[in-house]
C-alpha cells in the first residue's frame, strides 16, 4: 500500500508542476482488483494513465514481482499502461522508476513464468 501511496502523491504533484491542479484532483486509486492496474492518472494531454505499482526493500536494480494474469492482461491491451517499481519501500527515500509498459511491445529480457492454477470443484451433491 505504501508503493500506491507514494505513486499516487507523486502522479498528482507533477500534475500539478505542470501546471495541471485540477488534472491532478482526478487522479484516484482504482476502483478494484478488477481493473488490473492500481492507479489511474492523466498525461499533460488529458489521456488517462494505467499505472500498475510494484513496490520492493531491494535496492534499485533488478526487479523480482509477481503479477496477476488480468494485470499481464491489461498490460497488452490498455492505452498507456505503465508499471512503476518503488525501491527501497521502507527507506525515508523511496526510488521510483517508471518502466513504461514494458510487456509492449514483447520484450526478450522479461520472463514471464506461470506460477499459480485456478481450481473450482462443485462440492454439491
Amino acid at each position: 500500500n505504501r508503493g500506491e501511496y507514494i505513486v499516487l502523491q507523486m502522479e498528482k504533484e507533477n500534475l500539478k508542476a505542470m501546471g495541471r491542479p485540477a488534472l491532478a484532483k482526478k487522479v484516484r486509486p482504482a476502483i478494484c482488483d478488477a481493473d488490473g492496474y492500481d492507479i489511474l492518472s492523466y498525461n499533460i494531454d488529458e489521456s488517462k494513465k494505467h499505472i500498475e505499482v510494484k513496490a520492493t526493500t531491494q535496492s534499485v536494480g533488478e526487479a523480482n514481482f509477481y503479477i496477476s494474469i488480468n494485470e499481464l492482461n491489461k498490460a497488452e491491451k490498455l492505452e498507456n499502461y505503465q508499471l512503476y517499481i518503488v525501491y527501497e519501500i521502507l527507506s525515508t527515500k523511496p526510488k521510483v522508476w517508471n518502466t513504461g509498459n514494458p510487456f509492449q511491445p514483447e520484450n526478450p529480457d522479461i520472463r514471464i513464468s506461470p506460477l499459480l492454477f485456478k481450481v473450482k470443484i462443485n462440492t454439491s451433491s
